[in-house]
């Protein structure tokens, strides 16, 4: 695994763990294997924003900048500005 590749493992890792108990236990499970069993962690990343936005989870601010470091690192762009926070 390149550095740059163990960023993207760590950073999108930290968010879902940041987040995991906000989702449903089908969202949480399709996450963690793109991110964990696939090493799919931008599908990963864009799964995570597609659901809190498509379901209007309100997250902290925290929150939000782990998804958005992670986001950022990997180059992807999935409207995660429009993620609401408390």
């Amino acid at each position: 695994m390149t550095p740059e590749q163990r960023a993207n493992l760590e950073l999108s890792s930290f968010a879902f763990s940041q987040l995991e108990q906000s989702l449903s236990t089908a969202d949480a499970k399709l996450i963690h294997e793109y991110i964990f069993e696939h090493n799919e962690w931008g599908l990963g990343m864009e799964t995570l924003v597609d659901v809190i936005l498509d379901q209007d989870i309100v997250i902290s601010p925290d929150q939000k900048q782990a998804v958005l470091t992670a986001m950022n690192a990997m180059g992807l762009q999935r409207a995660q500005d429009k993620i609401r926070v408390s």
